[in-house]
C-alpha cells in the first residue's frame, strides 16, 4: 500500500472516477493515519466502510485494537444523514453539534486527527448540492476551531446529472484549500483554484514542488507541470531566503491559463537581474520571465503577490 496523497491537514475535496480509485485512496489515508499514531474518523457507506476494512485488514492493522483504542471510528454516513435529516436536508446545527462533541473527544488523547466524509456526496448525489455545500462550510468552521485534517469525495459521475453543475462545483472547491481526482471535472472550469500556506523553511521549497506537480496531475495538466515547479521553485526560494517568512502557493486556471503566485510577508518588489557568469545565484527571476507568458508583482498591507502565467 502506497502512503496516502492526501494532505492529512488541507481539507480536500476528490473527484474520484472509479470505486478502485476511491477505495486506493481512503485506505491509504486510513493506514497512514494508523500507522502515524494518528486518530481517523470515517463517515462512510456500510459497503465503502466494509471494502476500506478489507484492505486495512491486509496491510497488517489490527483494527480491533485501533477501535479499543479510538484510534479508529467508523460511522454509517446514511444513518448520519437520515438521522439529522429535516424535509430532506440536514440540520447544520445539529450535526455541528454532536460532531463538535466527538472530535473534542476524540482530540483529547493529544493524538493528531484526520477525518474522512462521504455524507457531502449523498446530499449531492441526492440533487441537494445548496445543502452539501452548506454541510461543507460547516465542517469549515469545525476544522478553523479544532485545526484537523477532513478528506471529502464525490463521485465524478454524479456531476454532470446536477442542474447547475458547474456553479456547483465551482462552488465546492471554493469551500476547500485542495482539490484532487484523475478526472477531476474543475480543469474545463474556469476559475479553479488550489493554495496551500507553507513555512519558512528551505525544505518547503520541495514541499511546494510537489503540491504544484500534484494539483496539476489531478487537473490533468501534465504538460506545464515541469515549467510551473521551476516558476514555484524560483518564487518560493525567494520568498524564503529574501522574504524570510511564511509563504502560500496558488494556483488558478481561467480562460486556458494557469497563474503560479506565491505570497509572502514582504513588501520589497523583486526584480530581474543580470549576475556575473561566475555568481550562482540571482537567475531565478531570469527563468521565470524566460518560462511564463508574463509574470508581475502585486503589493498589499500585508506583504506582495508574486505571479507567472503559463499558457496551457
Amino acid at each position: 500500500m502506497p502512503l496516502s496523497v492526501v494532505d492529512p491537514r488541507q481539507h480536500v475535496a476528490h473527484f474520484y472516477a472509479s470505486e478502485d480509485e476511491l477505495i486506493g485512496h481512503v485506505s491509504a489515508y486510513v493506514i497512514d493515519a494508523l500507522t502515524s499514531d494518528e486518530t481517523v474518523m470515517v463517515v462512510a457507506t456500510p459497503s465503502h466502510v466494509a471494502a476500506f476494512e478489507a484492505v486495512l485488514v491486509g496491510a497488517g492493522i489490527d483494527l480491533v485494537r485501533a477501535r479499543s483504542e479510538s484510534r479508529l471510528v467508523t460511522l454509517d454516513a446514511q444513518h448520519v444523514l437520515r438521522d439529522l435529516g429535516i424535509d430532506g436536508c440536514p440540520s447544520l446545527a445539529e450535526f455541528t453539534g454532536e460532531v463538535e462533541d466527538l472530535i473534542s473527544r476524540l482530540l483529547e488523547s493529544g493524538r493528531p486527527l484526520r477525518v474522512y466524509g462521504e455524507v457531502v456526496a449523498l446530499l449531492w448525489e441526492a440533487g441537494l448540492v445548496g445543502a452539501a455545500i452548506d454541510l461543507e462550510n460547516a465542517w469549515k468552521g469545525l476544522i478553523e476551531r479544532f485545526s484537523f485534517g477532513l478528506y471529502c469525495s464525490y463521485p465524478g459521475n454524479s456531476l454532470g446529472a446536477i442542474r447547475n453543475g458547474s456553479d456547483g462545483v465551482r462552488r465546492v472547491c471554493d469551500c476547500h484549500t485542495a482539490v484532487m481526482g484523475s478526472q477531476s471535472p474543475i480543469v474545463a472550469l474556469d476559475g479553479a483554484e488550489a493554495a496551500r500556506e507553507f513555512p519558512w523553511d528551505l525544505a518547503a521549497v520541495a514541499t511546494s514542488r510537489r503540491f504544484v506537480a500534484d494539483t496539476l496531475i489531478a487537473w490533468d495538466l501534465n504538460h506545464v507541470v515541469d515549467d510551473a515547479s521551476l516558476i514555484v521553485s524560483e518564487l518560493a526560494t525567494n520568498a524564503v531566503m529574501h522574504a524570510r517568512s511564511t509563504f502560500t502557493v496558488v494556483l488558478s486556471y481561467e480562460a486556458g491559463t494557469l497563474c503560479i503566485s506565491v505570497r509572502d510577508g514582504s513588501a520589497a518588489v523583486p526584480s530581474v537581474r543580470n549576475p556575473p557568469r561566475t555568481v550562482i545565484s540571482g537567475r531565478g527571476l531570469g527563468l521565470v520571465s524566460a518560462i511564463a507568458q508574463r509574470w508581475g508583482t502585486d503589493r498589499d498591507g500585508a506583504g506582495k503577490l508574486v505571479w507567472a502565467e503559463l499558457p496551457t
